[in-house]
């Protein structure tokens, strides 16, 4: 954690391309409970992430 100028820098890099957040799986909306699990569980490396459309 930092403090707002940290976050600002970070932000402007994800939005330029320069970094880009590890994601670990991507699951479907219908599959929340599995994303749960998994969260739960601590299996993940990254971030988890929940499709809405």
């Amino acid at each position: 954690m930092g403090n707002w100028e940290d976050f600002l820098q970070v932000t402007d890099y994800v939005w330029r391309g320069k970094l880009k957040p590890q994601v670990h799986v991507v699951y479907a909306l219908e599959e929340i409970a599995s994303a749960q699990v998994t969260l739960d569980n601590r299996e993940h490396f990254g971030k988890i992430v929940i499709k809405v459309n």
